[in-house]
């Protein structure tokens, strides 16, 4: 009889970087060059994963997490795939293979280029890598610091969106290149804008009138839709009006994790000093740019405030109907105060136009409802402590996957100091020049700080898992006991702090009344409507 364990597990991986490549087919002949290679082999086949996702990207990689998941329960043996460009540039597959060794598999290729085994096949294979992932830094830095030097000189540089109020204009040579782009004005959105500068810093209307009556008189957005109250607002703070177009204003980080891939952005401030201004034609005088400014910042600071009556549901409570964030609400009648809930997306928007027609609640209708049952899970001691066994198996899965991102940092952060020491060596030997390698160092150096900078990100994750300890389930078990004690008389307060204990969170539907309570007792959903 065969060893189960002598015959390896192996599962298919393949990846594309857009739709384009997918609907090209591409997918199909990497799992069939990696099926070929692994009936060569003899591997039993187990998993079969395809995904879209930019080379980029290793730890959004949902499908290859999984693959990784099913190694670290000894689902697997081995992850095969075509080529290794098909798991991105060197840096990513140097960091696909740390994770696969990490859950205790291995990464297979059905043409790999080199062999692994042997020394020469090993630094062959590491060069390749490490050449490729500096490639694409410098790419990215080359890109960056042209891009600036352009802007330095006057230069315009073109994005996918045109200021409002602008259209770019490129001038090129003899040969097509592009040799300068500047902002000229269009005198019709020109005219729009002094509108809208007019009526707000002059006339005293409010971005959201100014919006509803461009949006009544027939004016197209910057998108072609409607006008916004953002819309305008960030219009009347664009320096670009007063012929001061700014160069890097946003920062925008491509942020790879095991949720997904995604962008993060920030508006910079001048005091950073990265901002590049850029003379463009000014469309806004500066006399009525300076009243709207001080309009502005007259205003600032009057928004939304603190609730000064006692919701106990407020942040917890979500709108089945749409998904919305039920936002409380007080009216007064007759001397008296009545509170409700309801639902953000439920309230006129600049038109008068609702995205959900769901009523409101009175507050004192739902808030016993749901405190009931949360008394009643409370009462149901296995029924809450199997929610907390649940939760403590996410914490220790979202655990592991963040220690594994911190090993896989740390890897990075070891290789970059190798690289400044081989720098150093260099220079002791007189193969390089002082100054080449005080470049390395600095490159490198602020490469280590990036690394060091998401380690923290990753240590801050870590302590903000939800965990509970053996010690904190006992405080919590004689912590429900003394709750069900004095429950019945607890203050607003203490109430409150219940909630945030048991994590609880609150779905209402305003058409059938329906109420789902949930928390770490699992969920719970109440037989009776309000």
């Amino acid at each position: 009889m065969t060893n189960k364990r002598t015959v390896k597990r192996a599962a298919l991986y393949a990846r594309v970087s857009t739709k384009g490549q997918e609907d090209n087919s591409s997918p199909e002949r990497q799992i069939k060059a990696a099926s070929d290679y692994c009936r060569k082999q003899g591997y039993t086949i187990v998993a079969e994963k395809c995904e879209v996702i930019s080379g980029t990207f290793v730890l959004a990689r949902s499908e290859f997490n999984a693959l990784l998941e099913m190694a670290a329960e000894d689902k697997l043996d081995l992850i095969v795939v075509d080529i290794p460009d098909r798991l991105g540039r060197g840096d990513a597959i140097a960091k696909c293979e740390l994770l696969a060794d990490m859950n205790g598999c291995k990464i297979e290729y059905a043409k790999p280029g080199f062999d692994k085994t042997t020394t020469e096949g090993f630094v062959q294979h590491s060069a390749q890598q490490m050449v490729s992932g500096i490639e694409r830094l410098n790419i990215a830095r080359r890109t960056r610091e042209g891009r600036r030097e352009y802007a330095a000189r006057g230069r315009v540089i073109q994005s996918t969106f045109r200021p409002y109020g602008y259209d770019f204009h490129n001038e090129r040579d003899e040969r097509g290149r592009k040799t300068l782009c500047k902002l000229v004005v269009i005198e019709q959105e020109a005219q729009v804008l002094h509108n809208i500068f007019t009526w707000y810093g002059i006339d005293g209307m409010s971005p959201s009138a100014i919006a509803r009556r461009l949006t009544l008189a027939g004016m197209k957005s910057i998108n072609g839709g409607p006008w916004s109250k953002s819309s305008v607002s960030y219009i009347l703070r664009n320096k670009t009006y007063i012929g001061q177009w700014g160069y890097g204003k946003r920062e925008i980080k491509s942020i790879d994790d095991y949720n997904k891939a995604r962008k993060v952005s920030r508006n910079r401030t001048e005091e950073e000093g990265y901002i590049i201004t850029v003379a463009v034609p000014a469309i806004i005088p500066l006399s009525l740019w300076n009243a709207t400014q001080e309009r502005l910042t007259r205003n600032r600071g009057t928004g939304g405030k603190p609730a000064i009556y006692p919701y106990l549901l407020r942040g917890r409570l979500k709108c089945a109907k749409c998904g919305g964030t039920m936002i409380s609400e007080c009216t007064k009648a007759d001397g008296k105060v009545y509170l409700y809930y309801k639902c953000r997306n439920a309230m006129s928007d600049i038109f008068g136009a609702k995205k959900c027609n769901s009523k409101k609640v009175r507050a004192e209708e739902l808030e016993p409802k749901v405190w009931a049952e949360i008394k009643k899970a409370l009462e149901d001691e296995d029924r809450l402590f199997a929610g907390v066994e649940h939760q403590r198996e996410d914490y220790k899965q979202a655990r592991h996957m963040l220690l594994v991102e911190k090993a896989g940092i740390d890897v990075t952060i070891d290789n970059l100091k190798a690289k400044i020491e081989r720098s150093r060596v260099a220079y002791l030997d007189g193969v390089s020049g002082l100054d080449n390698y005080k470049a390395d160092k600095k490159r490198i150096d602020a490469e280590v700080e990036k690394e060091r900078a998401k380690r923290a990100e990753v240590d801050e994750k870590l302590r903000e898992l939800p965990s509970m300890t053996a010690e904190q389930e006992a405080r919590l078990r004689q912590w429900r006991l003394d709750v069900l004690a004095g429950i019945d008389n607890a203050t607003f307060e203490e109430e409150r702090q219940y909630l945030e204990w048991l994590s609880v969170q609150v779905t209402y539907n305003p058409d059938t009344s329906e109420t789902v309570v949930s928390g770490i007792f699992g969920e719970l959903i109440p037989s009776n409507g309000p």
